[in-house]
C-alpha cells in the first residue's frame, strides 16, 4: 500500500467519528493541500494525534517505510492542527450565530469606489534605447517618470463627487498622483467615453471633463498645457501617439446628429488634420510601429459596433498625413463583427472577430485569409461600450507572447454547482507556437490590460473576495504584486460566492426545447446570522444594463450588501447578453421587452422550484436597459412583488425620440425599425400600461442624465401614485447616466434595501407615498 495513502486514509478514519464524513477523495484531496501551505508548529496534542501515532508505529517495522515514516511526521502534525483549528473554528461560529429572520442581519458592509482605466507607457512599445533598466533616484519626475516603466490608472473617488484622477506607481516606489484639483480625466465621447487618457515618453495626455479639451501634462507637479482650442463643441478619445502628433477620435456635437472623425494633432501647431470622416462612427486609431501605416475599426447605422464593422487602413507620409488614395477597406463582411485592430512590435495586424460565432484573435492577411491564432468557444474582450478597454496587448520583447483576456463560459445544466464562477482570466497564447496558458494571478475578473517591456503584465483585476486592484503579473516568475488596490480586503467570511446556474426558459418563448438562460446565484451570507429554521431567504434578482452586456462575477459590494443582510440574489445573464456567443448575443434581436424580462421571471421561478428562495418574498432591481426590464417585469408577468428602477426606460417611443447618437438606431435591432414599428414599441412599454402594474416600486434617477431622460421616470411615477400603487421617487441633482458621487451611491442602495424590506414585508412600517429630490451637488 502506498504510504502517503495509507497515512491519509488513517487520518480521514481517525477524524470520522467527529467529522461525521466517510473518508474519501475529497478529504485527502484538503489533506494535501493543508500538508502544502508549509506550517511548521507542534500539533496540539489529542486523542488523534496518539491514535495516528499508533498508525505509523504498526506501519514503520520495515526500514524503508521507517524513514518515510520520519519524512511524514510533519504532515502528520500539519493535518491534525489544521483540522483541530478548523473544528474550533467551526464550533465557536455555530455557537455564536444568531437566528435572525432573513433581511434583518446587522451588516458593515458599504459602498467604495472603483478603477476606470489603466495604461502603460505606450512609447516604450518602439523606442527601447530611451529606457534605461536600473533608476537609482525615487522622486526625480523629470527623469523617472519620462524613462522609468511606470503603471498609470485612472480611478473615479465617489467622495471627491465623482472625480477621475490619474495615479502612477513606479515599480517599488510610491503611488504618484497627476491630476491637479481642478481637473477630472473623463471623456464624455459617445456618451459613455473611455479612452481619456494615455501617456507617451512620460508626458500624459488626458481629456478634461469640464471643458473636455486635450491637455498633455508633462509632470505630476506642473500644470497641464491644453491641445485643443477652448470654446469648440469637440469630444476627444482614444488616443495614440505618432509623428509628434496625437491620432484620436473627434466627437463634434455641434451637429446633430455629432459627427464623427479621426484626427491628427500636430503638437507644435496644435492644427488639426481630418484622417478619417464620412462613416456614423470611428474608434481604436492605430499607428503601425514604423509609423507608415494606420489602422482604425468604423461602422454605420443602424449597427452598434458589436455587430457589423469594418477595418479600415492607409498609408501615412513622413509628415503622418495620409497619402491620397491610399485609405481602404481590408476586412469586411455583411454577417461579422471585427474590433480591436492593434499592430505588434514587427508591423503584424491583428483583430478580435465573431467569424466562427465567438470572439476570437485573428492574424490579419491581405490576401483575406485570416488566421484564428486559438479557435475555442470562449470569447475574447467585450462589447464595445466604451473606449480603449483592451483586451489583448503585445510583448515586445520579441518573445511573442500576447496577453489575452478570456471569457469563460459555464457550462449547460439545470441545477446549482458547487464550482466558483469564474469570467475573464488571463492567458498568454504565443504567435509562433499558438500555444495558450492560463495564468494564475489569484484574481479571476481582468481588464485593461497592458503587457510592459519588463515582461511583466499590467491589468485591473478583481476577484468574488477580492476588490478592484491594479496588479503586476511578472510572466517568468509567476508571481503577483498589488500595485494599488481600492480598499482593504473584506472579511472571507462575510462574502458570499457566485454560483453559475443555467437553467430553461420559459416554454412559449423557446424556439427549441433547448433553449437556456444564465445567472449567478449568491446565497445569503454572514459569519454572525443564520435564518429562522423552516424559513427561505428572500430573492433579489438583478437585471443587468446593456443589454448587450453581461454579469460579473467581481466583488461586488452591490451584491454583498444585500446577502450579507440575509438576502438571495440572483444576477441573471439573459439572453442578449455576452460571453455565451454570437448567437446567444443576438438571440435578443427584435424581442427586447419580452426575452430579457422572461429570462429574470424565468430564472426567479427555477430557484423558487428549487426551494433555494421563498416565493413570497421576489424583488427585482435593475439599471438603465435592466431598469427597463424591472418595469416590464412588474407590468407583464406575475411573479415578483416589488421592484427598484435605477435610470431606466418607461416609454420606447420617447427614448427613441430623444436619444445620444450612440444608440439612436440601437432598437431598430432590438425591436423593430423605427418609426415604421412604432406600434411594436407602444405596445412594449411599461408607461402604457399603468393599469396592470400593481406592486410596489421604487425610482432613482439623475437629473441630468442624456441617455435617458428623467421625465419619463416622473410621468411615471405620478401615473402610479394618482393610481395608489406603493411608490417613491429618488432624484439626484447633478448626477447623469449612473452615480458617482459618494452620497448618493449610498444613498441609493440604503433607500432601495429599505424600500424591499418594507415591501416584502420584512419590517412591519408600513409604505409611504415619497418624492425625494436631493440636493445640488453637481461633480466636478
Amino acid at each position: 500500500m502506498n504510504l502517503v495513502s495509507f497515512l491519509c486514509q488513517r487520518v480521514a478514519s481517525s477524524l470520522n467519528c467527529l467529522n461525521n464524513v466517510t473518508p474519501s477523495c475529497t478529504i485527502l484531496s484538503s489533506f494535501s493541500t493543508v500538508a502544502l501551505t508549509g506550517l511548521r508548529k507542534k500539533a496540539i496534542l489529542c486523542p488523534i494525534s496518539i491514535s495516528l501515532h499508533f498508525h505509523l508505529q504498526n506501519f514503520s517495522t520495515n526500514l524503508f517505510f521507517k524513514k518515510q515514516v520520519k519524512l511524514f511526521f510533519e504532515l502528520k502534525y500539519v493535518m491534525i492542527r489544521a483540522f483541530c483549528c478548523q473544528q474550533l473554528l467551526h464550533l465557536r461560529v455555530m455557537s455564536t450565530k444568531r437566528k435572525i429572520p432573513y433581511g434583518l442581519w446587522k451588516s458593515p458592509i458599504t459602498i467604495t469606489c472603483s478603477l476606470v482605466e489603466l495604461r502603460i507607457d505606450s512609447s516604450e512599445s518602439g523606442k527601447e534605447d530611451i529606457y534605461t533598466e536600473k533608476i537609482e533616484c525615487d522622486f526625480c519626475y523629470c527623469v523617472i517618470l519620462k524613462f522609468a516603466r511606470i503603471v498609470y490608472w485612472n480611478e473615479r473617488r465617489a467622495n471627491e463627487r465623482g472625480r477621475c484622477v490619474v495615479c502612477s506607481r513606479i515599480f517599488g516606489g510610491k503611488i504618484v498622483e497627476w491630476t491637479p484639483r481642478d481637473y477630472s480625466v473623463r471623456t464624455t465621447a459617445h456618451d459613455y467615453g473611455g479612452g481619456s487618457f494615455f501617456v507617451y515618453a512620460g508626458c500624459l495626455y488626458f481629456s478634461n471633463y469640464a471643458d473636455q479639451r486635450l491637455y498633455k501634462q508633462s509632470a505630476p507637479n506642473q500644470a497641464p498645457i491644453p491641445l485643443t482650442p477652448s470654446g469648440k463643441s469637440y469630444r476627444y478619445a482614444d488616443g495614440c501617439f505618432a509623428h509628434n502628433s496625437i491620432y484620436c477620435v473627434r466627437e463634434d456635437t455641434a451637429e446633430n446628429p455629432a459627427k464623427d472623425a479621426i484626427v491628427r494633432i500636430d503638437l507644435t501647431s496644435q492644427a488639426q488634420t481630418i484622417i478619417a470622416e464620412g462613416a456614423d462612427f470611428y474608434c481604436s486609431p492605430k499607428v503601425s510601429p514604423d509609423g507608415k501605416a494606420i489602422v482604425w475599426m468604423q461602422w454605420n447605422f443602424p449597427n452598434m459596433p458589436w455587430d457589423v464593422t469594418e477595418l479600415w487602413m492607409a498609408d501615412l507620409n513622413a509628415e503622418g498625413n495620409i497619402q491620397t488614395g491610399t485609405d481602404r477597406k481590408i476586412v469586411f463582411s455583411e454577417t461579422v463583427n471585427y474590433m480591436q485592430p492593434r499592430f505588434c512590435e514587427n508591423g503584424e495586424l491583428y483583430f478580435i472577430s465573431d467569424e466562427s460565432e465567438w470572439w476570437n484573435l485573428y492574424k490579419y492577411s491581405d490576401i483575406g485569409t485570416h488566421k484564428n491564432l486559438v479557435l475555442m468557444e470562449k470569447e475574447i474582450g467585450g462589447p464595445h461600450w466604451q473606449f480603449a478597454d483592451d483586451a489583448y496587448s503585445f510583448d515586445c520583447t520579441g518573445s511573442g507572447d500576447i496577453a489575452l483576456i478570456i471569457d469563460q463560459v459555464q457550462p449547460k445544466h439545470y441545477q446549482l454547482v458547487d464550482q466558483l464562477a469564474c469570467l475573464f482570466e488571463l492567458h498568454i497564447v504565443n504567435r509562433k507556437s499558438e500555444l495558450c496558458y492560463k495564468q494564475d494571478t489569484g484574481y479571476h475578473v481582468h481588464s485593461h490590460v497592458a503587457y510592459g517591456r519588463d515582461r511583466c503584465i499590467y491589468c485591473i483585476a478583481t476577484s468574488a473576495t477580492k476588490f478592484q486592484a491594479i496588479i503586476r503579473w511578472n510572466v517568468l516568475r509567476g508571481e503577483t504584486e498589488v500595485i494599488y488596490r481600492v480598499h482593504e480586503e473584506l472579511d472571507q467570511e462575510i462574502v458570499s460566492l457566485p454560483h453559475p446556474i443555467t437553467f430553461p426558459v420559459l416554454a412559449e418563448d423557446a424556439k427549441d426545447e433547448d433553449a437556456v438562460a444564465h445567472g449567478y446565484f449568491y446565497n445569503p451570507q454572514n459569519p454572525k446570522f443564520e435564518g429562522i429554521c423552516n424559513c427561505l431567504p428572500p430573492l433579489l434578482v438583478l437585471a443587468h444594463g446593456g443589454p448587450t452586456a453581461r454579469a460579473s462575477t467581481g466583488l461586488d459590494l452591490r451584491i454583498q450588501y444585500y446577502t450579507s443582510r440575509g438576502f438571495a440574489v440572483l444576477n441573471v445573464d439573459y439572453r442578449g447578453s455576452t460571453g455565451y456567443g454570437t448567437k446567444y448575443r443576438n438571440s435578443l434581436k427584435s424581442k427586447l421587452g419580452v426575452y430579457d424580462v422572461d429570462d429574470c421571471c424565468a430564472g426567479a421561478v427555477h430557484l423558487v422550484n428549487e426551494g433555494k428562495v421563498d416565493s413570497q418574498r421576489l424583488c427585482v432591481s435593475g439599471r438603465s436597459a435592466g431598469g427597463f426590464i424591472v418595469l416590464a417585469a412588474l407590468t407583464f408577468q406575475d411573479v415578483f412583488n416589488a421592484g427598484c428602477c435605477h435610470y431606466g426606460i418607461s416609454d420606447l417611443v420617447a427614448l427613441q425620440e430623444s436619444s445620444c447618437k450612440f444608440e439612436l438606431k440601437y432598437f431598430d435591432q432590438l425591436i423593430a425599425p423605427y418609426p415604421e414599428g412604432k406600434e411594436i414599441y407602444q405596445r412594449r412599454s411599461p408607461i402604457n400600461y399603468i393599469d396592470d402594474i400593481d406592486k410596489p416600486v421604487a425610482f432613482f434617477h439623475g437629473d441630468e442624465d442624456p441617455i435617458v431622460p428623467v421625465n419619463q421616470i416622473k410621468e411615471m411615477y405620478k401615473l402610479l401614485g394618482a393610481k395608489g400603487v406603493d411608490t417613491s421617487l429618488t432624484v439626484f441633482k447633478g448626477e447623469g447616466h449612473g452615480y458617482r458621487i459618494n452620497e448618493n451611491i449610498r444613498r441609493a442602495i440604503d433607500e432601495e434595501f429599505n424600500f424591499f424590506c418594507q415591501a416584502l414585508r420584512i419590517r412591519e412600517e408600513k409604505l409611504s407615498l415619497q418624492e425625494t429630490i436631493e440636493m445640488d451637488t453637481s461633480p466636478v
